[in-house]
Parts: structure tokens; C-alpha cells; sequence
């Protein structure tokens, strides 16, 4: 990849984490009555689909309460892929970075390449000597930058879940709530779960 294009993606990912974050936010910026309406909307929907599959007709207070109980786990749900989509950005954003990606050098090492030679040996020799009797694999090391950079997604995701909850204690009808907090970071662990399994297995030696 050329160092244009790199930037490009560093770019444009960048972007995609502002606009979702922005989504996210407008969202959370809905008063009560508006977030509520939402959720009874996607709930009926739901309801005519499953009596479309089953061929039955849920009609007056029967509808009203499948609807009722339908809108707790649409918000939650819907909650969670919100913050599932921003996790998978910034570890996507990460991943362009080479302390993220497994194409960085050791700090110590890159200091070296500006020094003398008798101090670049010394480093060298020193790393050497320090180094484990068996050395990580190339596929360790990819492994471990790949955890890396889904640990600090979930973190960052973790965090702006905290804090759309406190933008929450000051829109009417809402409330800013810890449960809600594990909610959307139990969404953003489970998308980088799958995403790091999925990359995994896609590029694990044959």
C-alpha cells in the first residue's frame, strides 16, 4: 500500500468514526417521547412481519401489548449495534497505524537506525540478549497487535457510551444510566469479537 493511499484511509475512516459518532449522538438527543414513538414504529413492523410469516392477525390490545414488550429490546438492541459500528471504525482506524497493524519497529530500535554504528550494535545486542529463548512467530506477534487494537476500540467505545449518558441526563424524558453504559459495550465487545475471529481465521497460516 503507498503511503498516498494510506493517508487516504487514515482520512476517510477518520471521517466515518466523526459522522457515526454524530449519529450516535443525535439519537441519544431525542426526547423521550420521540426515542419511545421510534421504537413502537419498529415494533409494529415487526409485528406485521411475524403475522405475515405465521399467517396470523394480532389485532387491538393483543398488538398493543406485543408492541409494549417489543420496545424495550429493539432500543437495547439498536443501542448495542450503534456502538458495535463505532468500535469496528476505530479498530478499522487502528489498524492503519503500524503500532496496530504488526508493521511497527520497537521504539528502542527505531532510535537506533539514527545513531551511530557501535551504538545501533549495542541496541541490537541488547534486544538480543533480552529477547525470549523462543521468540514469538510472526503469527503471535500479528495476534497480539490484533488484540491491541480491539482492546483500545472497546475502550474508546466504552468511553463515548459513558459520556452519551451523561448527554442524556439533560434531554427531557431520557436518563443517563450505567446498565445502559454495559448495554453499548457488551454491543462493542461482541462486534470486535467477531470481526478479530473473522480476520483471524481469514488470515491464519495455511
Amino acid at each position: 500500500m503507498t503511503h498516498r493511499k494510506l493517508i487516504v484511509l487514515r482520512m476517510v475512516s477518520a471521517v466515518a468514526i466523526v459522522a457515526w459518532a454524530a449519529f450516535i449522538f443525535g439519537f441519544s438527543g431525542q426526547t423521550g417521547g420521540e426515542s419511545g414513538g421510534l421504537s413502537a414504529r419498529v415494533a409494529d413492523v415487526l409485528v406485521s412481519v411475524g403475522d405475515w410469516l405465521t399467517g396470523a392477525v394480532t389485532m387491538g390490545e393483543a398488538r398493543a401489548a406485543a408492541i409494549e414488550a417489543l420496545q424495550f429490546p429493539i432500543r437495547k438492541a439498536a443501542h448495542m449495534s450503534e456502538y458495535a459500528v463505532l468500535a469496528l471504525l476505530v479498530f478499522a482506524q487502528l489498524r492503519l497505524w503500524p503500532a496496530f497493524s504488526g508493521t511497527g519497529l520497537p521504539v528502542r530500535r527505531v532510535q537506533a537506525m539514527t545513531m551511530g554504528s557501535s551504538a545501533k550494535e549495542n541496541v541490537l545486542a541488547e534486544e538480543k540478549d533480552a529477547a525470549p529463548s523462543t521468540p514469538a512467530s510472526p503469527w503471535d506477534l500479528y495476534l497480539r497487535t490484533l488484540r491491541k487494537a480491539a482492546l483500545v476500540a472497546w475502550g474508546c467505545a466504552a468511553l463515548y457510551a459513558a459520556t452519551d449518558e451523561v448527554h442524556q441526563l439533560f434531554v427531557p424524558g431520557r436518563a443517563g444510566l450505567f446498565t445502559d453504559v454495559l448495554i453499548d459495550a457488551t454491543g462493542a465487545a461482541i462486534g470486535l469479537l467477531l470481526a478479530g475471529s473473522i480476520i483471524a481465521l481469514v488470515n491464519r497460516p495455511r
